[in-house]
């Protein structure tokens, strides 16, 4: 191995990871992965679900209920957890989930926004 005595695997989505995947018994940290296994190291995940509750429940609260949401591609897993924040902030403020308010992928904004929102959520990893 290398000089070194620990590990972080860092993903820039959220992701898996298997036993297969850790070759070492060095101390480990999963930045932004999830272990299909029975694992001891710590796992660090981003916030998505919280930070997009958050970000609606704050434009609702100042008086905005009709929110657009551009969300990543739906297949990752930040992505699903940002969307599911979304929607439930606007269910625990009463608010219908407008499906057509919702988009996918390609997040340039002109390309993408929903007709006549009142605001914008970009849900968008960088």
């Amino acid at each position: 191995m290398g000089d070194y005595q620990g590990v972080i695997y860092a993903s820039s989505v959220t992701m898996e990871i298997s036993k297969a995947s850790i070759k070492h018994a060095l101390p480990t940290v999963f930045l932004n992965c999830v272990p299909t296994f029975k694992s001891t190291f710590p796992s660090v995940i981003p916030a998505d679900l919280n930070g997009a509750y958050q970000a609606t429940a704050t434009l609702l609260e100042r008086g905005y209920t009709r929110i657009a949401f551009i969300n990543g591609e739906s297949y990752m897993m930040a992505a699903q957890n940002r969307l599911a924040g979304y929607r439930q902030a606007l269910l625990n403020y009463d608010q219908v989930v407008d499906e057509s308010l919702i988009t996918y992928g390609g997040l340039e904004y002109e390309y993408c926004i929903p007709p006549s929102p009142r605001d914008v959520i970009e849900a968008q990893s960088t």
